[in-house]
């Protein structure tokens, strides 16, 4: 079966503008774009492909819904995906809610649950988490599996064992934060000007600037200006996070390119997309609100454990093929290979 992926790339010669609007405002994107082309057997196809094009294609792959936020209505780049997809099954990976919270009575707009229903009639949904599958089933969902984040099925394809989870020593810190679109809390101050003092390095995703930095204090914005680093391809982002030994951060994408260079990470846990991720793959986590600004960056390496994550891997990756053997997908033979590989050290 032929798969066509829904995707928008990143030109390399193109304008700051257009590349911006590429990524989706967030490079996190690219993370996510680039685990579905790598692990998949997928050809890339423009939403806006004629008619001749798309009927090469037996089903098509989509990630617009990873973002599904309350009571939104359909948006235009869903809408036209579905024209385009017509009768064939456009297959959604991975479908998450957004919400600060695991709010119990999220709210989907009406017309985006019938677009649900009548796109699980072909094809069987990917969900991030254990709340977004608890929030569709109660809209009437059925045909769903929980498979996380593809982006973190990637590890065999860059690293050889699991061997830089289990020994590693504190050296140089990259840390990441949350979008700068509302005013920092106090605790959200906090923990900044703590990362500003103890990490040699920002990873940016968005393009906001910081909201509300207690008045006149302006030296974590300058941190940032001097520090940060924003990437619109993956391999440079995989290059430039060996330089460090340990990433912290609440940035889902951000730890996972760092973990996928080789270099561990701590998920600061500030909303439910995140505590969604990191509760299924049993990854090392804090709470935002628990983290201690008293404590060293020594102490937060030190107490960050893959031991559950790694215990879970191939139980979760096995899970994830199966899934896609189950909607006509097959994965690629160089990830085939390198899982295979994977397995044996």
């Amino acid at each position: 079966m032929k798969n066509g992926f829904f995707a928008k790339t990143v030109k390399q010669y193109s304008s700051l503008e257009e590349k911006i609007e590429a990524v989706g405002w967030n490079t996190g994107n690219i993370v996510f774009t680039n685990s579905i082309i790598n692990l998949l057997e997928c050809e890339i196809v423009s939403e806006d492909a004629e008619e001749g094009t798309l009927s090469n294609f037996d089903q098509f792959i989509t990630t617009e819904l990873i973002w599904l936020r309350e009571n939104v209505q359909p948006w235009l780049s869903l809408t036209k995906q579905l024209e385009k997809a017509g009768d064939k099954p456009l297959v959604p990976i991975s479908i998450g809610l957004q919400s600060k919270y695991f709010k119990k009575d999220f709210c989907l707009h009406p017309e985006i649950i019938s677009i649900l229903k009548a796109m699980e009639e072909k094809t069987c949904f990917a969900v991030r988490g254990i709340y977004t599958y608890d929030i569709l089933y109660k809209n009437g969902i059925r045909n769903m599996e929980v498979i996380g984040c593809p982006s973190l099925y990637q590890i065999p394809l860059y690293q050889n064992s699991f061997d830089f989870l289990k020994d590693y020593k504190y050296g140089k810190a990259v840390s990441n934060f949350r979008t700068f679109d509302t005013d920092l809390t106090e605790k959200e101050y906090k923990v900044l000007k703590y990362l500003s003092k103890n990490c040699d390095g920002f990873v940016e995703q968005t393009f906001d600037y910081i909201q509300n930095i207690n008045g006149s204090d302006r030296e974590i914005d300058k941190w940032i200006e001097d520090s940060k680093s924003i990437y619109f391809d993956v391999d440079t982002w995989l290059l430039n996070s060996k330089k460090y030994n340990f990433s912290i951060g609440s940035r889902f994408h951000g730890n996972v390119m760092a973990i996928l260079s080789g270099v561990p990470a701590l998920f600061l846990a500030i909303d439910s997309r995140t505590k969604e991720m990191t509760n299924f793959f049993d990854l090392p986590s804090l709470e935002f609100e628990d983290f201690d600004e008293y404590r060293t960056m020594e102490y937060y390496r030190d107490s960050t454990n893959y031991d559950n994550f790694i215990k879970k891997y191939n139980y979760n990756t096995q899970n994830f093929i199966s899934y896609l053997n189950k909607c006509n997908i097959n994965i690629s033979e160089k990830y085939k290979e390198k899982f295979s590989n994977f397995l044996l050290k």
